[in-house]
Parts: structure tokens; C-alpha cells; sequence
């Protein structure tokens, strides 16, 4: 999430992060329109990996209907409670929201890193951006996560028959987004080739932060053309983290996507952590929250529930310009015409064991 020079990332916040990572500002128990169940114990034995997800779920309908899967990804050095505004979000307004914990670049990847370089946060966090590892295991996390659902849906006694498998989204910041557009067909420059990370299964992407060609070395300029879903890329003016890591050069992965059902708002005086969850953000960081939560759950509606149209005048130029007011005196919706459609919805099948 972070880079190398980054102003704003200082042991403050740090710390900050650190305490919305392990659950400091987690929920209420009695939290209205969603339960939160944990699986800290997770492991992945086919990479020998462990993967904790939080799930939350919408209080049951009656009768019972099961609910669009929604992966978030979170980003550099952050966790699974760093974006708990949108998580909930989504869950009180009908998804099930599954956070994995990424281990190779979390919190704890951090301060681990910190103690063991006796160097300072941004070189730390700079690191996991370039450890190719990591980008070959995030996108493999949100596969994990994937197969664990189906398992879920078939035996877990909370969420048995909850989760609808064939309408699955993914969404992600920073680190995150690399994550989604990775999932999502985006080709990651590894072994001096595009390598493919994706997972068909996955049905619609949100990319808050994206990154362009170049940067850390992750995407060429070709990536991005194999992006076949739906698509909602978000950055703003002042979404900056070094000078090369720009609200222009993010919106670069829009620009350079093929044509299809894409979407980019564009958010004036937005910065790259008020998409985060923090305790000291201020007026500015809250409207960009609720600008996000509307535009996003427009977005996941469209595209993941069988509501033809119910969402259209919300996924809209005109309605997110309405969402502008101080901090973010602008909002743009930049959009172009529809993808062809992927073939009939199929729900997957569990992973085989190794």
C-alpha cells in the first residue's frame, strides 16, 4: 500500500495502522444487518501457506436467499480490518464479504521487517511491493478463499447455503488492487513473460488505488488487455505515494484496459489513505468513504445481483456528481461501453486436495 519517500507514512501511522489491522476498531458483537465469523486458522497446504479470512455475512432474508461473494483484498503493511467501513458496507447491504489475510505483506510483515532491517517503514514496505513471491500469492490467496467458500457453502454451520457461488466480485486497494486486477486477468510481468494469475470465477472487479504500467514492475502496458469483467477503477487528484505513483498514472490501468464494461471515478482532492480505515481521518476521508461505499455497492449491484437495471441510474455520471462536497469538490464517472457477456453462470467446485 505504501512506497519508498512516502511523507505521510510515518511511525504515527504506523502504529495507527497496526491497531485497525488486529482489530482495535472491530465491531460492535450485536452489529446491525451483519454477523462477522473468523477462521483465523486457515492454511493453504498445496503452498504450505496460511490464509485467516474474516467473513461477514448479511442477517438472513426470509426466506433465506443466498448472497453475491465479495473477496477484499487488503493492501501493503494494512490487514483485515483496514477497510471496515466498506466491508460492512457491503454486508448490510446483502454480500457476503470474505477478508483474507495476505502473511508475506501485512501488519505484521511490517513490523516483522522493521526489527529484522532496523530500517524504517517505507523501505520495509517498498520490499514487499518488489517480492515477487508475494505477487504470485496474493492472487493465489483470493483462489484459496474461493475454494474455502464453496466448502463453506456445502458443510460450515453458519454459512451453509448462504453464499452464492456464481456471482463472485473481487476488490482491492493498493496492494489490494494489484491483487483484484491480477484475479482478474490483468497479466503480472514475472520470469521475463506476462504470467496469467487469474481465476474465471470471479465475475466483476473494483480496483480502489490501481497501478499503472511501470511502477513496481507488476503491469507493462499489455497487461491490462486481457481484463475481461466488468471493471470499476478508483483514484483521485492527490492519490499519490511517491512522484511517480500519481492519480494520473493509476488511472493509466483504465485507460489502457479493452474496450468493455469499464468504469473509473475519479475523485478531486481524494489522497491514497483516506481509502483506509483510520482513526485520526477527518471530514475529507469520510466523504471520500461514503462516496466509495455508494459508487462500489452501485457497481457489485449491476453487476452481481439479478436486478437488471435497478442500479443503472446509481452507476452514473450524474449521480456521482451529486456525491461531490468539501474535500472532494468534484466527482467524475468516466465510463465506456458494455463487455460481451461471459458464458452461463456455473458455480464451482472445491479445489482438488493435492
Amino acid at each position: 500500500m505504501y512506497g519508498r519517500g512516502a511523507n505521510s507514512l510515518n511511525w504515527v501511522f504506523v502504529a495507527a495502522v497496526a491497531l485497525a489491522s488486529t482489530g482495535c476498531f472491530g465491531p460492535d458483537p450485536a452489529s446491525d444487518g451483519y454477523s462477522e465469523q473468523r477462521f483465523d486458522q486457515l492454511v493453504d497446504a498445496a503452498r504450505g501457506r496460511s490464509v485467516p479470512v474474516t467473513v461477514l455475512r448479511p442477517h438472513q432474508t426470509e426466506p433465506p436467499q443466498p448472497a453475491p461473494l465479495i473477496i477484499l483484498s487488503h493492501g501493503g503493511a494494512a490487514g483485515r480490518s483496514s477497510y471496515r467501513y466498506l466491508a460492512t458496507h457491503l454486508a448490510r447491504n446483502g454480500y457476503v464479504v470474505a477478508i483474507p489475510e495476505h502473511v508475506g505483506s501485512n501488519t505484521a510483515a511490517l513490523v516483522r521487517g522493521i526489527i529484522h532491517r532496523l530500517s524504517g517503514p517505507s523501505t520495509v514496505t517498498a520490499a514487499m511491493a518488489q517480492d515477487r513471491s508475494e505477487w504470485r500469492a496474493r492472487p493465489a490467496d483470493i483462489t484459496f478463499v474461493v475454494d474455502e467458500a464453496a466448502r463453506w457453502n456445502a458443510s460450515d454451520p453458519a454459512l451453509r447455503s448462504s453464499i452464492d457461488l456464481a456471482h463472485i466480485g473481487v476488490l482491492g486497494h493498493s496492494y489490494g488492487a494489484y491483487t483484484a486486477l491480477a484475479v482478474a486477468g490483468a497479466r503480472v510481468w514475472l520470469d521475463d513473460t506476462l504470467s496469467d494469475l487469474g481465476d474465471p470465477r470471479v465475475r466483476a472487479m473494483v480496483a480502489l488505488s490501481p497501478s499503472g504500467p511501470g511502477g513496481w514492475g507488476w503491469f507493462t502496458e499489455e497487461s491490462y488487455a486481457n481484463v475481461d469483467i466488468p471493471a470499476l477503477l478508483v483514484t483521485g487528484s492527490r492519490d499519490i505515494v511517491t512522484e511517480w505513483q500519481t492519480g494520473e498514472w493509476r488511472k493509466q490501468a483504465f485507460d489502457l484496459m479493452a474496450p468493455g464494461e469499464r468504469y473509473c471515478l475519479w475523485l478531486e482532492g481524494a489522497t491514497h489513505f483516506d481509502f483506509v480505515d483510520l482513526s485520526f481521518q477527518g471530514g475529507r476521508s469520510e466523504r471520500v468513504h461514503r462516496i466509495v461505499e455508494a459508487m462500489v455497492l452501485a457497481f457489485f449491484d449491476k453487476q452481481l445481483k439479478a436486478e437488471p437495471g435497478s442500479s443503472d441510474h446509481r452507476l452514473s455520471a450524474e449521480y456521482a456528481g451529486r456525491l461531490a462536497g468539501p474535500g472532494i469538490p468534484e466527482v467524475r464517472l468516466i465510463t465506456r461501453e458494455p463487455a460481451m457477456q461471459r458464458a452461463p453462470d456455473t458455480e464451482p467446485s472445491p479445489r482438488a486436495e493435492d
